[in-house]
């Protein structure tokens, strides 16, 4: 598992030609129908950074889309302005990241900086976390991916021309405050993420084939890639498991309103036995399908 993994990035489409009459099961993707007395919504798993490659998306995930009022993501990056969260990513005063982290460290984000053309002043103050949520972005940059094209800002664009409403799970000050947890594990989990970053295009490519064939199995299997690094399930509590408890509160909410309502959530908080799915599941009061 990468440091900020589930922050921006931290997370498909499959289509079987059918014959009339002899023909494979089509492939589901990372969608899931949720219902109670007639409400519904539906839950899709975000890719948060990719390429043209995912497109076009399978005619369920669209045609799902347009039947809802209402559009639900993390967070909508519209509302928000890029020096709303660059406050969050430095630290006040004159305090300087490389007194926050080892010589060592310090030298190998330094490295990637240059390498991207990022001079030290304009990454000197930031946390830790921030620095390599920087690294990782520019990394994909360079790799030909784009949070452009991503899941997640392509159905904010959809749902903008479309005159739907969009509503955000949760609020950039909680985002950030969460972010803010990873400065925390400095250590050896900071230098494993480090020595990662030169396999960022693999992860990523090995990620978006895995969306694209609806398996959800592999999706999870790479989130755990590290398991073994101090400060995995730490990590993993902060940035995953307590947030699906959350979300699945206000996916609850949302389906006790009558109005349906498209919920894009990173994909790998929809997995897994503390996934969302599981914990709707678990109640035993909702008809859950896979699309």
């Amino acid at each position: 598992m990468k440091f900020t993994k589930y922050a921006f990035f931290t997370m498909i489409l499959a289509f079987v030609a059918c014959s009339s009459v002899d023909s494979a099961p089509k492939k589901k993707n990372l969608l899931w129908k949720v219902e109670s007395g007639g409400n519904v919504v539906y839950l899709l798993g975000s890719i948060h950074i990719a390429d043209e490659s995912l497109y076009p998306l399978d005619t369920v995930i669209i045609e799902s889309f347009e039947e809802c009022e209402y559009l639900v993501l993390e967070l909508d990056p519209s509302a928000h302005s890029a020096f709303d969260i660059y406050k969050y990513m430095s630290y006040e005063g004159d305090t300087l990241l490389k007194n926050m982290i080892t010589a060592d460290q310090y030298a190998k984000i330094k490295e990637y900086m240059d390498k991207h053309n990022v001079p030290e002043m304009a990454f000197g103050s930031f946390k830790p976390w921030a620095a390599v949520m920087t690294l990782q972005s520019l990394e994909m940059l360079s790799s030909g991916f784009s949070q452009h094209e991503g899941i997640d800002l392509h159905f904010l664009e959809r749902a903008k021309s479309s005159g739907k409403m969009v509503k955000e799970l949760e609020s950039l000050e909680f985002q950030m405050s969460m972010m803010n947890k990873l400065n925390d594990y400095t250590g050896e989990y900071l230098d494993y993420t480090l020595a990662e970053l030169d396999d960022t295009k693999k992860y990523v490519d090995e990620l978006l084939d895995a969306w694209k064939q609806g398996d959800s199995d592999k999706i999870y299997n790479i989130s755990q890639e590290g398991n073994q690094h101090e400060g995995f399930d730490e990590v993993m509590e902060d940035l995953n498991y307590s947030r699906n408890v959350t979300m699945t509160q206000k996916v609850e909410e949302y389906i006790a309103t009558g109005e349906k309502h498209f919920i894009v959530v990173g994909s790998l908080h929809l997995l897994g036995e503390r996934g969302i799915v599981q914990l709707l599941e678990s109640k035993n009061i909702y008809k859950i399908k896979q699309l």
